[in-house]
C-alpha cells in the first residue's frame, strides 16, 4: 500500500520534472522567456494598450494547452465509466439477477479512480513547478533586475496571466 503510493508520487514528480524542464523549459523555449524577463521588466518599451502574449511563450501555451486537454479528457472518460460502473453496482442491488457485477464493479471503480487521479496530480504538479519560476523572477532571487518599470511589469503579468489561466480550463 504505502510503497505504492511512494512510486506513485515518483511517477508523477518525474514526469512533471521532465515536462516542465525538458518540453517547455529547452524545446517550447520556456527558458529564454525566462532569461529575458529581469530586461523585459525593467525596460519602458511596452505598448500597454496593445498586450499581447510574448513570443517565447506562444509554443508553451500551445504544448501545456494540449497536454492539459489530454488530461482532461482522461479525467471526463474516468468519470462517465465510474458513472456507468456506478449505476451498475446500483442496479446489481436491487435485481438479484445481477448480484455477482458487484463485487467486480467495486474493484473496477477503484482501479478507475486511480486515473482520474493521476490526471489532477499531473496538471496541480505541472502548475506548480510553472509558478515556481514565474514567482522565482517576480522576486528576483538572483538579484538581476535593476529597477521594476511599469511597462515591463504589466507585460510580466498579462503573461503569466495567459500561462496561468491555462490551468482554468481557459484554453482558446
Amino acid at each position: 500500500g504505502r510503497s505504492l503510493e511512494r512510486l506513485r508520487d515518483a511517477m508523477i514528480e518525474e514526469f512533471g520534472s521532465s515536462f516542465v524542464e525538458t518540453i517547455l523549459s529547452e524545446r517550447a523555449r520556456m527558458v529564454g522567456y525566462l532569461m529575458r524577463c529581469p530586461h523585459m521588466l525593467s525596460s519602458h518599451c511596452h505598448d500597454l494598450e496593445h498586450l499581447t502574449l510574448s513570443h517565447d511563450l506562444h509554443e508553451v501555451a500551445h504544448v501545456l494547452s494540449v497536454v492539459l486537454k489530454v488530461c482532461d479528457s482522461v479525467s471526463v472518460k474516468v468519470q462517465e465509466i465510474f458513472n456507468g460502473i456506478q449505476r451498475s453496482k446500483n442496479a446489481s442491488y436491487r435485481d438479484p439477477g445481477l448480484r455477482g457485477i458487484s463485487s467486480g464493479a467495486t474493484d473496477k471503480m477503484c482501479d478507475i479512480q486511480v486515473f482520474g487521479f493521476a490526471c489532477n496530480a499531473i496538471k496541480n504538479d505541472v502548475a506548480r513547478r510553472i509558478n515556481e519560476k514565474f514567482l522565482e523572477v517576480a522576486l528576483d532571487v538572483h538579484g538581476m533586475i535593476p529597477e521594476v518599470r511599469i511597462g515591463g511589469a504589466k507585460q510580466f503579468l498579462f503573461d503569466t496571466g495567459v500561462i496561468v489561466c491555462t490551468f482554468d480550463n481557459r484554453y482558446e
